[in-house]
């Protein structure tokens, strides 16, 4: 990326008004008293990503620049906002998946965006976006897909359970 944001984990958590839960710290997860849960980046799995600080940055490589954390939620709808920032190429075909059972059952698919421009808030990667799970499940698992050409600082993930159904 030709610039390089790097935030730290309590101004993410004081930005979005989020509060830590001891318990969830432990998992390297946040959660509000509201339901929302931040999933910081270091708490996740990348084989092409770089480290910089709590974020992750893409390299200009092909691949699943996270994913994990394989976290117990139970049936409902959820809003996921992606936390950072989007470089000069734009997100360039990026998209995000929801999967459980080792990635074996697809749960969603969201397209980021293929304009080069962040056209929502500036801390936010591509619009939010809502999924629904039929199902309580033990290994919920979000990925974050970027092609060669994509740019991306992540700073967070932020879950927030809508309604329980």
């Amino acid at each position: 990326m030709n610039t390089v944001t790097i935030v730290n984990e309590k101004m993410v958590m004081t930005i979005l008004g989020l509060e830590p839960d001891s318990h969830a710290a432990n998992r390297g997860v946040e959660k509000q008293n509201s339901g929302s849960t931040l999933i910081f980046p270091v708490q996740m799995s990348s084989k092409i990503g770089l480290r910089v600080g709590t974020t992750l940055q893409t390299t200009g490589q092909e691949g699943f620049l996270c994913y994990g954390p394989y976290m117990t939620l139970s049936r409902g709808i959820y809003r996921v906002n992606l936390m950072g920032s989007i470089g000069p190429q734009g997100l360039a075909g990026a998209y995000a998946d929801i999967v459980c059972d080792a990635g074996k059952k697809g749960i969603h698919n969201e397209p980021l965006a293929i304009t080069p421009f962040n056209e929502y808030v500036d801390s936010t990667v591509g619009k939010p976006w809502m999924f629904f799970l039929e199902q309580d499940v033990s290994d919920l698992e979000i990925r974050l897909w970027v092609s060669n050409q994509t740019e991306i600082n992540l700073c967070g993930i932020v879950l927030q359970q809508i309604e329980e159904t």
